[in-house]
């Protein structure tokens, strides 16, 4: 599906900047047009249940840096001949800054896990020396097996600690 738009979205861009505008702006329009197609289909369909990952302003600076891009894209393309089979897929961005967007959909987002999960440390605990080293020896090893997506240190600590007495 995601095929199609990025054709879709091309193709029309394509035509727009070959048959309605002559030149440069032909190039300009073409690429800017394809790729705020493309991106608004990846949009809508996009997992939206999470929102937004980015606030407004960031969202806005990202897009405007993504589109000074594209802007000197067609620059080349007008000076460069490469630059012409080039800008078709200048649009390929537009699935990076959909995942900039919502993450939900390819990137992993932190894992919401409730720390109501985690196991409980008594409140006058202090870790010992020993404990210590054994942790910070943990977190040298390539695969923790404690290591959550969205946990903090200190809650891989609780479920190491728990862990621990089995081991």
């Amino acid at each position: 599906m995601k095929i199609l738009g990025f054709l879709a979205s091309g193709i029309i861009g394509l035509f727009i900047g070959t048959y309605l505008l002559p030149g440069a702006a032909g190039s300009y329009v073409s690429i800017l047009v394809a790729y705020h197609l493309f991106l608004a289909f990846l949009i809508y369909l996009a997992d939206r249940k999470q929102g937004l990952s980015l606030t407004i302003p960031l969202a806005v600076i990202v897009h405007l840096v993504v589109l000074g891009f594209l802007v000197g894209i067609a620059f080349l393309h007008n000076h460069l001949p490469l630059f012409g089979f080039i800008s078709f897929f200048a649009i390929a961005f537009a699935p990076v800054e959909s995942h900039w967007f919502f993450p939900g959909s390819g990137f992993a987002l932190p894992n919401l896990i409730a720390t109501a999960e985690l196991p409980a440390l008594p409140d006058d605990y202090v870790p010992t020396d020993e404990d210590q080293e054994a942790f910070k020896s943990y977190l040298r090893q390539k695969d923790r097996p404690f290591r959550k997506n969205g946990f903090s240190i200190e809650d891989e600590f609780r479920l190491w600690l728990a862990n621990r007495p089995k081991n």
